[in-house]
């Protein structure tokens, strides 16, 4: 299994985990904290799922701009970290904005946030652990008998 298809299928059941926990999140912010609530709630899964997202899109597209060669891992790391600064602005631009709004339960918000990004944590976990992609790839020697090694000679041995 390449990294594409297991970043693709974890990408795919975190969207169905946030879907379903918005829904739930959405039902029970509805009769706690109204509409408001279920904003908080739409906005904490949206925002957790993009940037998790992103995560994943910015690691693939590391591996495809550097074809997987290993003599490439600085480029590889540079877009990857790009992404993940790219979040944090984001991220604290969102928050500052969101900081005041009176339209929005943050409790909700945050919960809902929180929800999605363990659950995520979790199916990205699953999905590697189930992928069976060894962390190397080594070639091992073929076992040659000891019959076809050439015995040792004392000049061989000999300190020179």
């Amino acid at each position: 299994m390449t990294i594409s298809r297991i970043l693709g299928r974890a990408l795919w059941w975190q969207a169905g985990l946030t879907v379903v926990v918005v829904i739930v999140g959405g039902v029970i912010a509805w009769f706690v904290g109204g509409m408001p609530a279920v904003i908080g709630v739409v906005l904490g899964g949206v925002l957790a799922v993009v940037f998790m997202g992103m995560t994943g899109v910015s690691i693939l597209i590391g591996n495809r701009v550097t074809k997987g060669q290993p003599g490439d891992a600085l480029g590889f790391f540079a877009i990857v970290l790009g992404g993940w600064l790219a979040k944090f602005v984001v991220f604290l631009i969102v928050g500052l904005a969101l900081r005041g709004a009176d339209w929005l339960v943050p409790q909700a918000f945050g919960i809902t946030a929180i929800i999605v990004v363990v659950g995520s944590l979790v199916i990205d976990g699953i999905t590697v652990a189930r992928s069976r992609m060894p962390a190397i790839d080594v070639k091992l020697p073929i076992f040659q008998p000891e019959a076809e090694i050439p015995p040792r000679t004392e000049q061989d041995s000999a300190p020179e």
